[in-house]
């Protein structure tokens, strides 16, 4: 494992082979790249025998790199304590939302620090693109929660034609800026992405994550896999387990 920058972010990596495939996830709210950053090992295959295959032309791990981007804003957790996040939340109108048993319909706007986030996110992308020299179908991406929205949002945004990114990951994500999103989506072609959330997630809605889902598949025409689970805001083993199989599918 590495600390260090890759343009303006702080990353945690396992480093594979120069023209391998990149894997980039992004932690939630209050979070950091410390807490992902077991899924490499997760989500790899324990090779113990030299004679193991794996499917051919499926991603193979010992090869792969793994990153894992430390939020750019600071979020106090207690005395002296600190998570990063990708961009403010409002608290209160969380709690007020939970304390009534319902959840902030994020679907009718788009957060104040998300461009920025994206843009040096971005930025970072490039640079591992140049450095490693390898292409945007080489890249799977995806994070948890906030991480998942930001990753979207790359994704939903990327210019490169022809270049989509190889894989999507929306863990315990959700749907923003409906229509914006929603127009994004139609105009890109061939994505394929990976799905999961908690029926009983007191966080991020569900029905939108069905919803975001919907938009994907039957608008977008896009392939995706959605693994709902009887949970809340979390990363089950279930979800693990599929999760390990999509990634390392041809």
């Amino acid at each position: 494992m590495k600390r260090h920058q890759i343009a303006s972010l702080d990353v945690l990596e396992l480093r594979g082979k120069t023209n391998a495939p990149v894997i980039i996830l992004f932690h939630g709210y209050g979070a950091s790249a410390n807490d992902l950053f077991p899924l490499c090992q997760e989500l790899s295959y324990q090779k113990t025998d030299p004679l193991d295959s794996i499917e051919a032309n499926a991603l193979n791990d010992s090869d792969a790199t793994w990153i894992f981007p430390n939020g750019i804003v600071k979020v106090p957790l207690a005395p002296n304590m600190y998570g990063r996040a990708w961009f403010p939340i409002n608290i209160e109108a969380l709690e007020q939302a939970r304390i009534s048993g319902k959840h902030r319909d994020l679907a009718s706007h788009f957060p104040e620090g998300l461009s920025e986030a994206r843009e040096r996110a971005e930025e970072m992308i490039k640079e591992i693109i140049e450095k490693r020299k390898i292409n945007y179908n080489q890249i799977i991406i995806g994070g948890f929660s906030q991480g998942a929205m930001l990753a979207t949002d790359i994704v939903l945004r990327n210019k490169q034609v022809n270049q989509n990114f190889a894989k999507l990951i929306i863990l315990s994500g959700t749907l923003l800026a409906r229509e914006e999103w929603t127009k994004l989506a139609l105009e890109k072609k061939g994505i394929s992405f990976f799905a999961s959330h908690g029926k009983d997630d007191p966080i991020l809605s569900f029905d939108l994550a069905e919803e975001l889902y919907s938009i994907f598949t039957k608008s977008a025409s896009w392939e995706g896999t959605f693994i709902p689970f009887s949970g809340g805001h979390e990363i089950p083993l279930q979800v693990l387990s599929a999760l390990k199989e999509y990634i390392h599918k041809s």
